[in-house]
Parts: C-alpha cells; sequence; structure tokens
C-alpha cells in the first residue's frame, strides 16, 4: 500500500511531485492518495508543468515482459485458426496461453480474423453426406443432424444452398406444392427479380455454400435491402441466398434504416405468393425430385 502524507505534512511542491511520477514511477492515484489531494488536482498540476499524462484509464505505459514464442507457433495458429477454424478461447485452451495473447499473435502474424456472425463463421453439412443420406437411405433432417453431429436448420439450410428441393414447413396445406427449391424460386419470382434488375444484382445458381457462391458480398446498399424485405417481401435468409450479405448484418442495416423486422415464424409474404401462384389446377403436379422435411426459409 502507497505511505500516505501525514495529516501535518505541508502541500508537496511541484519539483516533488514531478519526482515521485517520473522518477518513482507512482502513478496520479498513488499520489492523490498519498498526498490527500483530488485526482485531478495532481493531474492538472502535472500537466502545468508540462508533463505528458496518458488519457484516462490506459494507465502508465509498463516495462514489457515478453517470453519468446515456440518457433513454430504460426504454423499452429494456421493449422488451429484458419484451417480447424478453432474460436481464439480454444486455441488459448488447446496452447496454453491467454486468448489475449492468440489474438495479439494473430495480428502480429498477419492471419486475418473472420468476423463473429459471418457466413464464413458457420458449419455445414458436407454435400456429399447430404446427398448421399436423403437419396440413398431416405432419412429426415432430423436424422441426419443427429447422424453428423449437426443441427436441423443446419441440414436445411444446407439444403438450400445446394438447391436442393426442401419440403414446407408449418402445417400442411390443402393444396399446392409441399417443397421448394428455394434458390430458383426466388430468381422466378417477378417481384424480387424486378428489384435486382433494377439495381444490376446479377443471378447466383446454387450449388454451394453461401460463402462459395459469393466470395465477397453483393455491395448492396440499405436501401436496395428495404425494397427486398418489404416490397418483395423476402426475408433476411433470403436476402442471404441472394447477395451473400450474411443475415446478421442484414437485420442489423435493416433497423438502422428503420424498418421493423417481422416476426419469426410463419411464413414470408413471398412464400404465400409463391404457394398461391402455385395452387392453380395446372400448376398442382407431383414432383420428381427427392425433399427434404421442413424449409427453414424464416423471416
Amino acid at each position: 500500500m502507497t505511505p500516505r502524507r501525514p495529516p501535518t505534512d505541508p502541500a508537496p511542491s511541484d519539483a516533488e511531485l514531478a519526482h515521485e511520477y517520473l522518477t518513482c514511477g507512482m502513478s496520479t492515484r498513488d499520489l492523490a492518495q498519498r498526498h490527500e489531494m483530488p485526482r485531478k488536482a495532481v493531474s492538472k498540476r502535472l500537466r502545468s508543468m508540462g508533463i505528458d499524462l496518458p488519457d484516462r484509464g490506459r494507465g502508465r505505459r509498463r516495462p514489457g515482459r515478453r517470453w519468446p514464442d515456440p518457433d513454430d507457433l504460426r504454423v499452429q495458429l494456421v493449422d488451429l485458426y484458419v484451417q480447424q477454424r478453432l474460436t481464439s478461447a480454444a486455441i488459448a485452451a488447446h496452447l496454453g496461453i491467454s486468448e489475449r495473447t492468440v489474438r495479439n499473435r494473430l495480428t502480429e502474424y498477419g492471419i486475418r480474423a473472420r468476423h463473429r456472425g459471418s457466413y464464413q463463421e458457420r458449419h455445414s453439412v458436407p454435400a456429399e453426406d447430404l446427398i448421399l443420406l436423403y437419396a440413398e437411405a431416405g432419412l429426415s433432417a432430423e436424422m441426419i443432424a443427429a447422424k453428423v453431429g449437426s443441427s436441423r436448420n443446419i441440414v436445411l439450410r444446407t439444403a438450400h444452398d445446394l438447391g436442393l428441393a426442401v419440403r414446407l414447413g408449418g402445417p400442411p396445406a390443402r393444396s399446392g406444392p409441399t417443397q421448394i427449391e428455394l434458390i430458383d424460386a426466388l430468381y422466378a419470382d417477378l417481384e424480387v427479380t424486378a428489384i435486382l434488375g433494377e439495381h444490376g444484382i446479377g443471378k447466383v445458381p446454387p450449388g454451394g455454400s453461401v460463402a462459395e457462391r459469393f466470395p465477397q458480398p453483393v455491395p448492396a446498399a440499405d436501401h436496395v435491402l428495404a425494397q427486398l424485405y418489404l416490397h418483395a417481401g423476402i426475408s433476411t435468409r433470403h436476402i442471404e441466398l441472394l447477395t451473400g450479405i450474411p443475415t446478421t448484418t442484414i437485420a442489423r442495416r435493416l433497423r438502422s434504416s428503420g424498418v421493423t423486422l417481422r416476426r419469426p415464424g410463419g411464413r414470408t409474404p413471398f412464400l404465400q405468393r409463391w404457394r398461391r401462384d402455385r395452387s392453380s389446377p395446372h400448376s398442382r403436379r407431383a414432383s420428381t425430385t427427392s425433399s427434404f422435411h421442413g424449409s427453414g426459409e424464416g423471416r
């Protein structure tokens, strides 16, 4: 504990304060406690003497002591973070170092950080496993998820990404189609394609994950996202499939533009329109393609 100045001692001189701060390494907090002065008064007097103080909360610069890194640390980080896609917390536990050290070394070694919530962070089911388990084994999305150690939503999302026919979720309809090839359906919708065409957003066919289809997301402006969401009636997930922009980013940008998001659950205006258009007698024909249970289409 820093010793306090006895009550009978006079106030410290400028030279005394400067000596204790610069030579003895005492902080403004230490000086304030020792001399029973307000901390602001200590800082003010030090600055009046031309002493540069760090910003509040940063603290004094401490002499660094850094143990040398293992020779193969960069190789380990590339393997764990880039190849195995472990989090910095998991890597820290694996290597026995702090999470902050992991993040610092990623920056120092020039390893590009993943953005939390982006589609690059998401898990998916390998396409060959998904097709094999459904086409040959006839498993549902829930059964496939349990078998591959994933979740129903990931299975359905991967199926949509690949352009597979997915059985519609929700209560069964009395008429109309029971499954949807979502990306093709979005590109076939007149209201959706009108907005995409107006803003020069081209079609990217299904056949891979969002990250594979869009190595770089489409630079769509906020008002374009709002048009797709409000006027075309598609969900944030649908917009992601058409632009490569992560759903979390889309939702945040819509809210910042003053758009009130629909409640989760139920069917989007787009899906209602799609089913209505295909409920006419000549559109009622059984599909010969395989389908997964549940659309997972979101709001």
